[in-house]
């Protein structure tokens, strides 16, 4: 405003020194020769330098002056010479009927007119000078041209001519340099209370971005005597082009035919106003051409109340997608009904419609006749946004509610709540060209409902999310969320989650896989360990019953925590084979090389189950507590055997061991030293078990065992060894002790070895080891054991017979000593 008033000044000085030079016309006769008088009084007005290079006089039809050259200096400090320059400047006037109050001015002609606006890197402009200092001269000059104006009993202009204009703008600042060339403006003759014709034609430059704008204005307009004005069929033709700018050309044409500028009564009036708008996309702007039409009925401003009211405002919107693009073709029709403005109160009232419709690669099946009705309601001054009676129809999806905001213009704090009826997602999603992974469920993503509070929060930058209910399919998730400081967003929730079967959002199962593809210890596992280290995240789920392959566990809690890339999951607890088990695993990507963690307490486990649900084969299986206290590295699953660091702690009871029979094997190899042939055995390829305690430490994948023993119902383990997890072979050596039984395994046709140890080792993989058993040294053993036996059995016999026959030569002796001595008494009497 100041710059326009600016150079408003500067013409009028321009049309002052005209009328000095008319004056001087009849008192001087020859102009040229008082230049330097005009000069100096510019000097003294603006302390700028006025030059002209020729003056010349005309007296028919009009009194009139003509500069030619005429140029006024810059402010000091800046780099053009110039500030204003033009080849010819000429005016006209009828000097009588100024005594009658009456202006009669002849066409103000301006050609080649130059005008070099600048400022500095300190904000300085090259007008500053010629501005007042505190307001109080313009303000005066405004009053005094007013009360002037209104004293006028006719005005009679001839009009402005301004041909082949430039106006330049340098802004040191930002360095943007513009330029308006081409410059021409014409107008009709002005005189009160009639319309007279202006057109304006320009060209102009943008240097940053690049960006030529080409301007083509007409209208009319027309000055009351008491100062008020009307302007009537505006047209307005913009043509904007840039090679820099995702959108290459835009096409603008404004008709207004007619606006009602009553401002002596404090009303502005506005009929009718157009609007069309072409844009042109470039090729990477997803939107290869646009084309928007606004029409704008019955505006009304009340200058008195300043309060604005437009009955209606259309916006018709049609668009053309580039060809990979995802939306063609675009239709949108939106309504604005019952604007209404109060300047004063800074309020703003009205009701929004839309409805779209689009096509493309995206939209498979297309949109039709989406719609969006909302009432709206804003307080400037209070900062609040109040949107109501919020419906959202499209693609079969309905959703419902209400916006509330506050400090809107500062740091919005926004509320809404949503409700969303229940809608197929999976129908629109497919509609939408999005493509799901197949699923084992057909039935899957076909019921879908929200209800939902959200609330946004710009000056603490956070968001946060009131679950009320969201149900898919026979899932329901309750619970809260949010977002803190978006540029490292820190993450909080605490959801629940009553049921969910995962099996029927998975893709099915194949029973085999191509040939030759990479096996799954190779496969290597990508963590986004940028966005990992980027997580701040603190939350808790709860499920009450999932069902996810062969598993349902029940009443699941999972507590994470991540932040500076460690992420914790503790607690991490569920009830799942009749058991309640406890868990805490961690994941590290502080380094290069990811690092977990995992550690379990579970009392009275299935094994069997358990294998056989995480890995379909149960080598092993028994009731009992498994805990587990492991960390390893890696990137593949190989990687993480072998750099499995640990311990584990197994004590199971009514099991065995799959694989291999232990039994079987012993009386193989009985009966191949006896070079006898066993039938064919039905029995299963496993080894039982009524407990088994095992315990072993793991280091870089290689498991130590520090204690494994065993009862079976016929013997009694013992074992040592190891087991690779990397190469997935073991080398155990198991001590077998024969008990006396004849109930398990084969125990009673075991009875020939009770009492023995056997050594059994095995060796090899670990799901199919080799099994070795030294019987021959065994059963040679046993043959010393029993010549021992019976050595020692003839020895006591020996000993027996020596007692027998010691007691018989004794009897014998006593018997023959008893006869002898008889005989040798007879002879006295005895």
């Amino acid at each position: 405003m100041h710059l326009i008033k600016t150079l408003l000044k500067i013409l009028l000085a321009l049309i002052l020194l005209l009328i000095i030079g008319i004056g001087a016309l009849f008192v001087l006769v020859e102009p040229n020769d008082y230049r330097q008088e005009i000069t100096d009084l510019v000097k003294k007005q603006t302390g700028r330098e006025l030059t002209i290079g020729n003056m010349s006089l005309s007296i028919y039809p009009h009194i009139g002056i003509n500069l030619e050259q005429a140029k006024l200096s810059n402010a000091p400090g800046f780099s053009q010479k110039e500030m204003l320059q033009a080849e010819v400047i000429s005016v006209g006037a009828e000097i009588l009927p100024l005594l009658q109050k009456r202006l009669e001015i002849d066409t103000l002609t301006l050609k080649d007119l130059k005008l070099h606006l600048q400022k500095d890197e300190n904000g300085k402009t090259n007008w500053d000078d010629l501005m007042s200092s505190d307001g109080k001269d313009d303000q005066h000059a405004e009053k005094h041209d007013s009360e002037h104006a209104m004293d006028l009993a006719a005005l009679s202009f001839g009009g402005l001519d301004i041909q082949n204009g430039q106006i330049t703008w340098q802004d040191a600042t930002t360095g943007q340099d513009i330029a308006v060339q081409d410059l021409n403006i014409a107008t009709g003759e002005v005189s009160f209370g009639s319309y007279f014709p202006v057109s304006v034609h320009a060209s102009t430059s943008l240097s940053q971005p690049q960006l030529k704008t080409v301007v083509d204005l007409s209208i009319e307009a027309k000055v009351e005597k008491n100062g008020s004005y009307e302007l009537r069929n505006l047209q307005l033709n913009n043509q904007t082009q840039s090679s820099e700018l995702p959108v290459q050309q835009v096409i603008a044409k404004l008709n207004i035919p007619s606006l009602d500028l009553a401002l002596q009564e404090n009303r502005i009036a506005l009929a009718d106003m157009t609007l069309d708008v072409e844009t042109s996309g470039a090729k990477d702007f997803p939107l290869a051409a646009i084309n928007n039409q606004i029409k704008m009925d019955q505006l009304q401003l009340n200058l008195n109340d300043m309060l604005l009211q437009i009955p209606q405002i259309a916006i018709a919107t049609q668009a053309k997608g580039q060809a990979d693009f995802a939306i063609a073709d675009l239709s949108s029709q939106q309504t604005v009904e019952n604007l209404s403005f109060d300047i004063n109160k800074q309020q703003l009232n009205a009701f929004v419609r839309s409805s779209t419709d689009a096509s493309g690669p995206a939209l498979t099946k297309g949109i039709k006749q989406a719609k969006l009705n909302s009432q709206i309601q804003v307080d400037l001054e209070q900062q609040i946004l109040n949107i109501e009676q919020l419906q959202l129809q499209a693609m079969g999806l309905q959703a419902s509610g209400q916006v509330k905001g506050q400090q809107i213009l500062a740091e919005p704090v926004i509320s809404s709540n949503l409700q969303i009826a229940e809608f197929n997602l999976k129908q629109l999603l497919t509609a939408m060209g999005v493509e799901l992974p197949a699923m084992s469920g057909n039935d899957r993503l076909q019921k879908v409902a929200a209800v939902m509070d959200v609330k946004f929060d710009a000056s603490k930058q956070s968001a946060q999310l009131n679950l009320k209910n969201l149900t898919v399919d026979d899932s329901t998730l309750k619970g809260k969320g949010s977002v803190a400081n978006f540029e490292k967003p820190q993450i909080r929730y605490d959801l629940a989650l009553d049921k969910i079967d995962l099996n029927a959002y998975l893709p099915p199962k194949t029973e085999t896989s191509e040939s030759g593809t990479q096996s799954d210890e190779e496969l290597v596992i990508e963590l986004p360990n940028e966005l990992i280290r980027s997580l701040d995240i603190k939350g808790t789920l709860k499920v009450g019953d999932l069902i996810v392959d062969k598993l349902n566990p029940k009443n699941i809690l999972v507590t994470v925590t991540a932040k500076d890339g460690k992420v914790n999951i503790t607690p991490l607890k569920a009830d799942i084979f009749k058991t309640t088990v406890n868990a805490k695993a961690g994941l590290d990507v502080t380094g290069d090389t990811p690092q977990y963690s995992l550690q379990t307490q579970a009392p009275k486990v299935p094994v069997g189950d358990v294998l056989m649900a995480f890995t379909g084969d149960d080598k092993l299986s028994g009731l009992g507590s498994v805990n587990l206290d492991l960390n390893t590295q890696g990137k593949t699953i190989k990687q993480f055997m072998a750099n499995l660091n640990g311990r584990s702690d197994v004590d199971l009871t009514d099991g065995a061991v799959k694989g291999f029979n232990l039994a079987q094997s012993i009386r193989e190899a009985r009966a191949k030293l006896k070079g006898e042939t066993l039938p064919e055995s039905s029995e299963p390829k496993q080894t039982d078990f009524s407990s088994l305690i095992a315990k072993a430490n793991i280091v870089n994948g290689l498991v130590t065992t520090e204690t494994l023993s065993a009862l079976a119902p016929y013997m009694r383990i013992n074992g040592e060894g190891t087991i690779n997890l990397g190469k997935e072979q073991l080398d155990y050596l198991v001590n077998t002790k024969i008990v006396g039984t004849d109930k398990g395994q084969g125990g009673k046709e075991l009875d020939d070895l009770k009492g023995l140890t056997i050594p059994v080792r095995l060796k090899g993989n670990w799901l199919d080891p080799n099994i070795s058993l030294d019987l021959k040294s065994l059963f040679a053993e046993k043959a010393k054991m029993e010549l021992e036996k019976k050595k020692a059995e003839a020895v006591e016999k020996a000993k027996a017979q020596v007692e027998e026959k010691k007691e018989e030569v004794i009897e014998d002796t006593k018997k023959k000593v008893e006869d002898k001595l008889k005989d040798a008494l007879k002879g006295f009497g005895f």
